[in-house]
């Protein structure tokens, strides 16, 4: 008589699976604790982690020390576990069986539950794309504590997955670790101008009848800036507008420096209005190929350049009109704050798992963080030097502040797809991450984290 792996008696492992033969006096419906005929060489592996080895054949008296040589090796087999720590993540991908609760050396059932202690920053349990029943009883699944920025801790991640059952199993999940602050933005630079000299804002002076250029100036957070043009003698400083009066406009022509408006001096540009702020983060987070991805702020836009000078006018003979200066550069936007870590013992993605008498706990999510203030703008530059000068260029626009990051998740069950079954299954959960405070507090704060025995992720 053949056991089906596909029913739950063997099959864990790379997917490839054996006939195995049914001891006499095993009934593999019964839990194995209830049928001791079942608990065998052959029809089982035996692992203990204190005096086994991976070099062992896998037998009671000569058992493998560690759950992944057993998962590799099983080929329809059941992989029986002995009581103790093994600190390694557990990865499952066909049907079959992990059975703990045996005492170590005599291989009776003692009720004393193996503890899968996975490393940080990734789920201690991984089960993926396993079609047929899969068992998981008499266990204790432990995430460690995150350590990565924004990273979460989860005891159990089920992907893809048809006929997950939990049975006796303890599900830990420990702290997710708090999302880093966002960056603060800092003042745009000139990086390059027409017309040669230095990279700065100043505008080009005038050379006795020769009128300072119009200048150009590229800036590091984007856009451009034009200081206006001088004026040849007795011509009007560009930008040349009917209103003389206006932000950046040109002097006029053969007028007094300093006489009331309009004269020959090139007016001042405008400052730069500052960027608006990044909108606030939306939801918590999202699931991913590797677990819980949570929800990081936007980045502020950068501020815009401000407006150029205006050229100075030329007056009579060698006197030439100097050019105005480039407006300052805008600030950078403020990059968004990180999501705080989740804490969550059970993540089910489309998935059907059903949780028998067993407990899920988790502890702190982490908190949110903070968003970047937005840079600010620069100085415009200073007019060239001429008879008449030029105007000075305005200041740039300040860079929009970053969002807060969402405050980490403690929920017992994340599920997206199908909900997990719980019978006579405990939930126990810890606090939920703080927001992460906006780079324009009040403003753009990030969501706060979330509390719950279950949660439905989009």
């Amino acid at each position: 008589t053949c056991a089906d792996p596909g029913a739950g008696d063997g099959g864990v492992g790379d997917g490839a699976t054996t006939d195995v033969e049914v001891p006499v006096g095993c009934d593999p419906k019964k839990d194995p604790k209830d049928a001791p005929a079942c608990v065998v060489d052959g029809f089982g592996l035996f692992v203990d982690g204190a005096a086994g080895a991976d070099t062992n054949q896998g037998t009671k008296a000569s058992p493998l020390k560690t759950l992944g040589a057993a998962v590799k090796a099983a080929a329809g087999r059941r992989v029986y576990v002995c009581e103790g720590t093994y600190g390694e993540a557990v990865k499952l991908t066909a049907a079959g069986g992990i059975f703990g609760g045996f005492a170590c050396g005599a291989w009776t059932y003692s009720g004393k539950k193996p503890v899968i202690a996975g490393p940080a920053d990734q789920p201690a349990l991984v089960v993926e794309k396993v079609a047929g029943e899969l068992v998981l009883a008499d266990v204790a699944v432990t995430a460690a504590t995150a350590t990565v920025d924004g990273g979460s801790s989860i005891a159990a991640f089920v992907s893809d997955s048809s006929g997950v059952v939990f049975r006796r199993v303890d599900l830990l999940a420990k702290d997710g670790k708090a999302g880093k602050k966002g960056a603060d933005g800092a003042t745009g630079t000139i990086t390059a101008v027409t017309g040669g000299g230095a990279v700065d804002g100043k505008g080009y002076p005038a050379s006795t009848d020769t009128a300072g250029k119009q200048k150009v100036c590229t800036c590091s957070t984007g856009g451009t800036t034009t200081g206006g043009g001088g004026g040849a003698p007795n011509g009007a400083g560009s930008p040349d507008v009917a209103d003389r009066s206006a932000p950046g406009a040109g002097g006029k022509g053969a007028t007094s420096c300093g006489a009331a408006e309009p004269n020959g001096t090139g007016n001042d540009g405008a400052d730069a209005l500052p960027a608006g702020d990044a909108a606030k983060a939306s939801g918590t987070g999202t699931v991913t190929s590797t677990g819980w991805a949570p929800a990081t702020g936007a980045a502020g836009a950068s501020g815009t350049p401000g407006q150029g000078g205006g050229g100075g006018g030329g007056l009579e003979g060698s006197n030439a009109g100097g050019g105005g200066g480039c407006g300052g550069c805008g600030g950078s936007g403020g990059t968004g704050g990180q999501g705080g870590g989740a804490s969550i013992a059970l993540l089910s993605v489309t998935s059907t798992v059903t949780l028998d008498a067993s407990s899920l706990k988790t502890s702190a999510g982490g908190a949110g963080g903070a968003g970047g203030a937005g840079g600010p703008g620069g100085t415009g530059g200073i007019p060239g030097g001429g008879i008449c000068n030029g105007g000075s260029g305005g200041k740039g626009g300040a860079g929009g502040a970053g969002s807060g990051g969402a405050g980490g998740l403690s929920v017992g069950v994340v599920s997206k797809g199908t909900k997990p079954t719980l019978t006579a299954t405990t939930v126990s959960t810890g606090t939920p991450g703080a927001k992460g405070i906006g780079g324009a507090p009040g403003v753009n704060d990030g969501p706060d984290g979330i509390q719950a025995d279950s949660f439905e992720a989009n």
